[in-house]
């Protein structure tokens, strides 16, 4: 508990210069960032998601559409989102940012997602 309490303090009073070390950090090393983070969040190499990206040709596996959001860190456009049920955690496919968030959005209820579309049609 004291460390937390010391390591939060530490980091109130360097905030900015904290801050400023991680951006430089990840616009240095986002491969091994990005290597990490798609190990940890869903058991995927790198060749893996390289592969299941040329097979979707670079494309959202639902719109077909490539990705056009600019990460904020780096100014690049972002790579295309993983998507997987959050329940067993299984990988289906790549996602653009909309279609991820979509889906996010609407907890995955597919009842929901039809109603949605029930709307739209109405309203043509």
């Amino acid at each position: 508990m004291i460390k937390d309490k010391v390591q939060r303090k530490y980091y109130k009073k360097h905030k900015k210069e904290i801050n400023k070390k991680k951006k430089e950090y990840t616009k240095k090393y986002p491969h091994i960032l990005r290597k990490a983070r798609l190990k940890r969040e869903y058991n995927l190499t790198l060749e893996e998601y390289d592969k299941m990206y040329n097979e979707q040709h670079g494309r959202c596996a639902i719109c077909s559409q490539p990705e056009t959001k600019i990460y904020f860190r780096t100014g690049l456009v972002q790579r295309l989102c993983v998507d997987h049920n959050h329940k067993t955690n299984i990988v289906r496919k790549l996602l653009c940012d909309k279609c991820n968030r979509l889906l996010s959005l609407a907890d995955e209820n597919v009842d929901l997602l039809y109603e949605v579309i029930n709307y739209l049609n109405e309203y043509k």
